[in-house]
C-alpha cells in the first residue's frame, strides 16, 4: 500500500510550482549540457561535468516531486477548533510567542515557522486546543507552551 502524503492546499500548490519551474530550468541545462559535450574532449571536460551534474540534479528533484505529486491528498483545516494539519497556532513558553503552521514533512520549514506534525512539538500539539498548556521534552529539556491561538 502505497503511503498517503498529507498536504495543504497552499502546500500543493508550492510543489506544483517548483515542478514546473525545474521543468524550465531542465530546458537550458539540457541546451549548456550539449554545448559543453561539442567542446571535445569529455574525459577533462570541466564545463561538462558540470552541466552533467546539474541536469542531473534537477532530474532528481523532478522524479522526488512526482512520486510526492502522485500521493498526494490535499487537508482542510479542522473546524471544531482542535489542532491538526494546516492549523496556524500561537505558543508562549513563558518568555515569548512563537507562531507555527502545522504540516506534513515534506511541506515542512521552520524557518517558514512550517512544522511537522511528526516532530515533537507537532506531536505535542495535534488534537489540543486553546488555553491548554504542553509538556514537550525538546533537546534543550522540558519545555511548557500555552497555546494562545489557533486558526
Amino acid at each position: 500500500m502505497i503511503k498517503k502524503i498529507l498536504l495543504t492546499a497552499e502546500g500543493l500548490k508550492e510543489k506544483e510550482e517548483e515542478r514546473a519551474e525545474l521543468k524550465t530550468q531542465r530546458e537550458s541545462a539540457v541546451k549548456e549540457l550539449v554545448t559543453a559535450r561539442n567542446m571535445g574532449d569529455l574525459s577533462e571536460n570541466g564545463a561538462y561535468k558540470a552541466a552533467r551534474f546539474r541536469l542531473s540534479g534537477i532530474d532528481r528533484r523532478i522524479r522526488y516531486l512526482d512520486g510526492v505529486l502522485r500521493r498526494v491528498v490535499v487537508t482542510e483545516k479542522r473546524t471544531d477548533g482542535r489542532i491538526g494539519i494546516g492549523s496556524s497556532v500561537v505558543v508562549n513558553d513563558g518568555s515569548k510567542d512563537l507562531e507555527l503552521q502545522i504540516v506534513d514533512g515534506h511541506e515542512s520549514d521552520f524557518m517558514r515557522g512550517k512544522i511537522s506534525l511528526y516532530s515533537p512539538i507537532g506531536k505535542a500539539l495535534m488534537g489540543r486546543r486553546m488555553d491548554e498548556k504542553v509538556e514537550i521534552i525538546t533537546i534543550k529539556g522540558k519545555v511548557i507552551y500555552c497555546i494562545n491561538k489557533v486558526s
